[in-house]
Order: structure tokens, then C-alpha cells, then sequence
């Protein structure tokens, strides 16, 4: 046998820990770990992946600490029920080490809401919105404008079928009892008993116009 096949024999990379399941998971979250060359050699090469689909991949120096993340968007693309994340290390001789993690997400229920209102120097009178998601079929779907968001009690009108239309919502209120007007946004989704599916809201974008009232 070739020294370089005795030599070959020991350069499966280490990383710390054992498979495993991580539980359920409401969030998005990190895992730490520890990729190890027990060679003298270069760094490892670093793959780390969720339900088959990379997040990254990295030289990571023998030894040291890394996170695996999974971020605010890959958490709610993830389908509910059992989620697979595999860490895989590989050496510059192409031995690699595996390790193979599970966690639960299990949401009914996605609630979104503007933390701070659109200011509008005057009356809002019509919005087009746009809400990148995806939504399974059976799944409730409803989004809710206002354009007094800095009063108590917010007049929200339903803007549903605007959204999915791709239409312009006419605003129906034209009071306020705050001084100033402002657009208010919510989003709310069911699951509904839907399983199986990814469900999530990625993103609100749009556009508002107004006119002077008197009294405003």
C-alpha cells in the first residue's frame, strides 16, 4: 500500500455534536457547531443546506466555530411538519463528513402589521398595494388598509380583492380624529388545516394618493 493510501485512510473531517432533531421551531434561529481537520492540512470546505437547498458555502478554518442560519425568509418558506438541514465538511483530499439535523415548524398563523404608519401631509384616498406570498389553495387570505393609522381606533377596510386583482383600493373613510392622516397596513393569513404546503407572506409594497379636505 501507497503511503498516500495510509494517509488517505484518516482524513474524514470531524464536526461536533451527532445527528439529531432540534425540536420544534417558531422563529427563525442558529446552530452552532465546529468543523475539525484532524490532519495537518488546509481548510475545510463547508456546505451547509436546507431541505436540499443550499444556503451557503464557505472555507472555514479547522477548529473554528461556525452558525448555520436560518434566516427570517428561509424559516417561513419552510413547510410545516419536519425540516432537514445537513452540515457537510470537505477536505482538500475530497474526504467529507456529513451531519444530518431535523427541526419541527408547525404555524397556523401569520399576522403582519406596519410598525409605524405612512405619514400623508393630506387625505389618502387611494392605495395599490402589492404582497409578494404564497398562499395554498384553502388557505384564508385577507389584507386591510386604513388611512387614519394614527388614530386609536383605525377605520380598516378590507382590501382583499384589490390585491389579488391587482386593482386600485378607493378609500371609503374621510375622518380622522388625530391631527394628521397616515396609511396603515395589516396582513393576515390561516393556514386553515392546510398542511403539507409552504405558506408565507415575503414582502408589502405599493403606493398611495390623497387630496386636501377641508379641515385637514
Amino acid at each position: 500500500m501507497s503511503d498516500t493510501l495510509a494517509v488517505n485512510q484518516n482524513l474524514q473531517p470531524v464536526i461536533n455534536g451527532s445527528d439529531g432533531d432540534l425540536g420544534l421551531k417558531e422563529s427563525a434561529f442558529t446552530h452552532e457547531y465546529t468543523a475539525t481537520e484532524p490532519n495537518e492540512g488546509g481548510d475545510l470546505t463547508v456546505t451547509e443546506s436546507l431541505n436540499n437547498n443550499v444556503l451557503r458555502t464557505f472555507t472555514a478554518e479547522s477548529g473554528d466555530n461556525q452558525e448555520l442560519d436560518v434566516g427570517d425568509l428561509d424559516f417561513i418558506r419552510s413547510p410545516n411538519g419536519v425540516n432537514n438541514l445537513t452540515v457537510v465538511a470537505e477536505n482538500e483530499w475530497g474526504a467529507t463528513k456529513t451531519r444530518r439535523l431535523t427541526f419541527t415548524r408547525d404555524e397556523s398563523k401569520i399576522d403582519v402589521i406596519l410598525a409605524n404608519p405612512l405619514s400623508a401631509d393630506v387625505m389618502p384616498t387611494r392605495a395599490f398595494l402589492r404582497v409578494s406570498r404564497f398562499i395554498p389553495e384553502g388557505a384564508l387570505f385577507q389584507v386591510e388598509i386604513c388611512n387614519n393609522a394614527y388614530d386609536e381606533e383605525p377605520d380598516w377596510e378590507d382590501c382583499t380583492e384589490a390585491v389579488i386583482n391587482s386593482e386600485i383600493h378607493y378609500f371609503t373613510n374621510k375622518t380622522k380624529a388625530e391631527e394628521d392622516w397616515g396609511v396603515g397596513i395589516r396582513v393576515n393569513v390561516d393556514r386553515n388545516n392546510v398542511t403539507g404546503f409552504v405558506c408565507y407572506v415575503a414582502g408589502i409594497s405599493g403606493a398611495f394618493d390623497g387630496e386636501t379636505v377641508e379641515g385637514s
